[in-house]
């Protein structure tokens, strides 16, 4: 898999931290799952990388595997969350519920606008942007 972008990064490293104990000589989890993805492809053992117990008789391509589809799903989710913080956002514009510079924009409460908005508009509600 190519990754471009930064969301991508972060959700192939939460999918690496909940498979490997260990990251070897890695710094942070992302670059573990690059080096575990560059040795299953060279066919050759990561040195260094542990295998979180529930999969340690896993074969290392099934490790990847197994990463890459959760790092899928954790993507999915990460991409909802911000969709919801976007409809909050637009809604709260649209409201004149936000100052003119954002300086006071809370992420956390736009995601709750957007879930209401989501829900309401799964019931018959409608959506102001």
């Amino acid at each position: 898999m190519s990754i471009h972008t930064n969301l991508e990064k972060i959700a192939y490293g939460y999918a690496t931290a909940q498979t490997l104990s260990s990251l070897g000589d890695q710094t942070e989890w992302y670059q573990a799952y690059v080096y575990l993805s560059t040795c299953v492809g060279q066919g050759v053992s990561p040195d260094g990388l542990i295998i979180w117990q529930p999969f340690e008789d896993w074969e290392w391509e099934d490790v990847l595997e197994h990463i890459e589809d959760g790092a899928k799903s954790i993507l999915s989710s990460l991409k909802q969350v911000l969709n919801l913080a976007h409809k909050g956002i637009v809604q709260s514009s649209a409201n004149g519920a936000l100052d003119t510079n954002l300086t006071q924009l809370d992420m956390a409460l736009m995601v709750e606008v957007g879930f209401d908005i989501e829900y309401q508009k799964g019931v018959g509600g409608e959506y102001a942007a």
